[in-house]
């Protein structure tokens, strides 16, 4: 879908870490993002790199709303 690699275009925009639970997909999102943090677990990314603004792109669409959810509750 591409949605992810927008950020790469935007200015003065950093990816500070990719999360993602499939080994494979992890490798080619961090590959594709450039980005050296990469986590198995979206919390734990969220915690540790405390992002301004977060893209979710989780091919699972229903598991949206509970990331969308962890990122409010740590006010991204």
């Amino acid at each position: 879908h591409g949605l992810d690699t927008v950020w790469l275009d935007v200015p003065n925009t950093e990816i500070v870490g990719v999360a993602d639970d499939d080994k494979t997909g992890l490798a080619k999102a961090a590959t594709r993002l450039k980005v050296e943090r990469a986590y198995a677990d979206y919390r734990k990314m969220l915690d540790e790199t405390k992002p301004d603004i977060v893209a979710i792109c989780q091919r699972w669409l229903d598991q949206h709303a509970e990331m969308a959810v962890a990122a409010a509750e740590r006010g991204i």
